[in-house]
Order: C-alpha cells, then sequence, then structure tokens
C-alpha cells in the first residue's frame, strides 16, 4: 500500500497527519499516531504496510488489549514505540523477529508481563529498548539483554525485575555492551551487587539512574572513571560513608543526586565538576562546613543540601560565582550567615526558591535580599530574626508564591496584605511577637492551617 497522488500534490507528498512516505517509492513508511485517543483492536490491515519502518502508537488507549503478535511480520521496521497506551497480557516472543529493530519502547503499560526475554537476543541492532513499569517475571532476564551488542540506552525503571543474585551476577559481568551509553535501573529494588556490574562496564556511560532500590554500602570511587558521565542519580537508597573525592573527577558531570541516604563525613572539594548545574545532597548525615569551593561551581543552577548537619559560615565567598543559582537550600542545618553589613553586597544570582529554614540570619532582615526580585518561595522560618517587616520584604517580588517567616521573634505591625501582593500567596507568620495581623487571602497559623485574618498577638 502507499500513498498515492494526493490532488494539487506531488507524488509522494502527504498532507495526513502521522503518516509519513517514501519521497521516490510512494510508500508508506511511516505512522506515527501518539496520543490521537485511539481504542479497541489494531487491525491486520497493517501488515499491507510492507515498508514500514516506525511506528508509534504511544500515549493511546486500547483498554487492556494485547500486543498483536502480527507485529513481528514487520520485516524493515526499525523504531516500535508502544509507550502508555494501555496495552496488558504477555508480550508476544514474535516481536523478536524484527531483525532490523533499532528501538523497542513498551513503557508505562502496567498490566504489560515479560515471561521470557530470550527474544531479545534476537535483535542484534537494538540501540534502545524501554521496558519500564513492565512487571518483568524471566528470573534470567540478563539473558535477553546480553547478546544486545547494539544497545545504547536501556530502561528498566519501576520494572520489578527479579533480585540480583550471586549467580546471575556472572551474567552481568559477562555481558556488558561496550556501547551502553544510559542505564535507568531506578526503583526495581536492586541491591548493591549492581555495582559489580558497573566496575566491569565500559567508561561509555553518559546517564546512570539507580535512585529508589536498596543499593547499601559505600559509593564505589570506580564512578570517578566514568570521564563521560553527565548525570548520575543514587538518591533514595541506603548507601552509607563519605562522598568519594574521586566523583570531582567528573568534569562533565551536570547532574548529581546522593539525596535521601545515609552519607557521612565532609562534603568534599568539588572544584573539579565544572559542568556541574544540580547538585542534590540532602536528607543525610553530612556534617563539617560547606566549602567555599562551591562558588567556583559557575554554572550550578540548583544547590540542595538540607536536612544534614552541617556546621559553620557561609559568606559572599560561597556564591562568588553561581551566576546562575536560581535554587538555594540550606535549611536543617546550624549554618551562620556572615555577609558583611557594612557594605551593600549584591548577589551575582537571581533566586526564584530560597530556602534557609533552621539557618542563623538574625538579627535583621539581609539586605541582600532585596535584590531578589523574582523569588517565588522565600523560606526563613527559625532564623533568629529579631526585626520588624520591613517594607521592601512585601513588595519584593510579584511572583512570590510562599512566604514563611514563622518561629522568628518579629514584631511590629502589620500593613494589609491583601494589598500587597498581586497574587495570593500562602503566608506563614506564625509564633511571633506581632502586634495585630490584617487581613490577608491565604494567611497561615502555627499548625499551617488557612486563616483569613487573626487580630492580635500571635
Amino acid at each position: 500500500m502507499g500513498c498515492g497522488v494526493v490532488s494539487g500534490s506531488q507524488v509522494g507528498e502527504v498532507r495526513w497527519k502521522g503518516v509519513s512516505c517514501n519521497e521516490n517509492t510512494s510508500h508508506v513508511i511511516g505512522l506515527q499516531l501518539p496520543g490521537y485517543e485511539l481504542r479497541g483492536n489494531i487491525s491486520r490491515a497493517l501488515l499491507d504496510l510492507q515498508h514500514l519502518n516506525h511506528l508509534e502508537l504511544s500515549d493511546n488507549d486500547f483498554d487492556g488489549k494485547e500486543i498483536p503478535g502480527f507485529f513481528g511480520s514487520f520485516e524493515k521496521l526499525q523504531h516500535l514505540y508502544l509507550a502508555r497506551s494501555g496495552f496488558s497480557g504477555i508480550i508476544p516472543y514474535q516481536l523478536g523477529n524484527i531483525s532490523n529493530l533499532k528501538t523497542l519502547d513498551l513503557a508505562r503499560n502496567s498490566a504489560l508481563e515479560a515471561n521470557n526475554l530470550d527474544w531479545l537476543s534476537n535483535l542484534s541492532f537494538l540501540s534502545r529498548l524501554d521496558l519500564s513499569g513492565i512487571k518483568i517475571n524471566d528470573t534470567n532476564w540478563l539473558r535477553g539483554i546480553r547478546g544486545l551488542s547494539s544497545l545504547k540506552e536501556l530502561y528498566l525503571a519501576s520494572s520489578n525485575i527479579p533480585l540480583l543474585t550471586p549467580s546471575s551476577l556472572d551474567f552481568i559481568v559477562n555481558s556488558s555492551s561496550p556501547s551502553l551509553v544510559v542505564l535507568d535501573l531506578s526503583g526495581t529494588e536492586l541491591n548493591s551487587l549492581v555495582f559489580s556490574w558497573l566496575v566491569n562496564m565500559s567508561t561509555s556511560l553518559v546517564r546512570v539512574d539507580l535512585s529508589d532500590n536498596q543499593l547499601d554500602g559505600l559509593i564505589p570511587d570506580a564512578f570517578g572513571s566514568f570521564s563521560f558521565l553527565e548525570y548520575l542519580d543514587l538518591s533514595g537508597n541506603r548507601l552509607e560513608g563519605g562522598i568519594p573525592e574521586s566523583l570531582s573527577d567528573l568534569s562533565r558531570l551536570y547532574f548529581l543526586d546522593l539525596s535521601h541516604n545515609q552519607l557521612t563525613g565532609l562534603v568534599p572539594e568539588l572544584r573539579g565538576l565544572i559542568s556541574l548545574r544540580e547538585l542534590h545532597l540532602s536528607h543525610n548525615k553530612l556534617t563539617g562546613i560547606l566549602g567555599a569551593s562551591f562558588g567556583q561551581l559557575h554554572k550550578l543552577e540548583i544547590l540542595d543540601v538540607s536536612y544534614n548537619f552541617l556546621q559553620g559560615t557561609v559568606s559572599e565567598s560561597h556564591f562568588l560565582n553561581l551566576h546562575n543559582l536560581t535554587v538555594l537550600d540550606l535549611s536543617f542545618n546550624s549554618l551562620v550567615f556572615n555577609v558583611t553589613t557594612t557594605t551593600a553586597w549584591a548577589p551575582p544570582f537571581r533566586l526564584d526558591v530560597l530556602k534557609l529554614t533552621s539557618c542563623y540570619l538574625g538579627p535583621h532582615f539581609p539586605k541582600w535580599l532585596q535584590t531578589q526580585s523574582s523569588i517565588s518561595r522565600l523560606e526563613l522560618s527559625s532564623t533568629k530574626i529579631s526585626d520588624q517587616v520591613p517594607n521592601w520584604l512585601w513588595d519584593l517580588s510579584p511572583r512570590l508564591e510562599y512566604l514563611n517567616l514563622s518561629r522568628n521573634q518579629i514584631s511590629g505591625e502589620l500593613p494589609n496584605l491583601s494589598s500587597k501582593f498581586s497574587g495570593s500567596p500562602m503566608i506563614d507568620l506564625s509564633s511571633n511577637n506581632f502586634s495585630a495581623i490584617r487581613p490577608a487571602s491565604r494567611l497561615l497559623d502555627e499548625h499551617g492551617e488557612i486563616i483569613h485574618s487573626e487580630p492580635g498577638k500571635q
């Protein structure tokens, strides 16, 4: 079946959405219908499209139908996308007959299962495989992946894969794909045996996501040898010990998330991470000071070290070259802001989010906050401020959505807050010494409950 001649156009030109044709032969080579609200059974008439090399039916709703086994008859198919389309049942082994397949994406079909993945080994040209969110019952699932010598991207996030064992580890060590660039095994309850695979792999990896698993023990120093690594997420595990200094060798790394673990010790000097844009170290047990070398990470956009045991002072040098910083979260540590008050410090950044809860800022409101005219979330709870609220704070940002000044010693009379904000930000002024509270559209009390006005002392 071909595209034929469309009135008013040349042969091979197509005006049908989602259909693409070969310009020379007019054969249909692509059928891309993501999110078209397709339902019901998939007709075998599709087999008339013998030259199809791209089939995309993602983000539809086939209401629990099985993936048709006849898809395995598309001999020229190179890209098959069936993600998030409500398929159920067993993945048909006939897909292993599509010998030219380069992309197979079956992700997020929660009722889809894989009882046997041996058929994958026939797909020698497969470079991208996504089985995220699928129940994998095959205890020898690695055997199917072992022969994928062209594999560059492997996504098995939240796929309920069987736990790794020492016997399955033998498969892992001997099945390293020399070209693997992306590895996502997040949310699969993997244990630390997976590290034995990683340290034996080639250093071609660019993106590694092992978050929300059962990893414990130390972070391997070997990560520092993955010189092409740009993205590393080990959050939501039970990792212990210190942060390896070898990570500072990853000059291409732009994303590092080690949050929600049990890491201890000092935060190492990370001045070698010259490409870093996001650093997430929250919810650990890190101690000591925050080194001024962070001020050299000039590409940093997000810095979150909240919920640790950090101490010491934070000064202008910590932010020296952070021109791109938009999110700063130092809350729930014991850090002291020692920014000079004798001269007007103009931070190099313009923040969207600032969280300093439980840091020491007082006794006055920091004047440098006046420069943060684009801020949407400002949290200064429990920061030892014993001042009156300066007028400029109420006019700080038209984008303000949340303001928390609770649990300080702030005094004075408040203005009519409803007239101060163009929007309706959430405001928490509880546990202070205000003489009166004027109406505010979404004012919070000490329990976080919304109140409209609360005259008298709080």
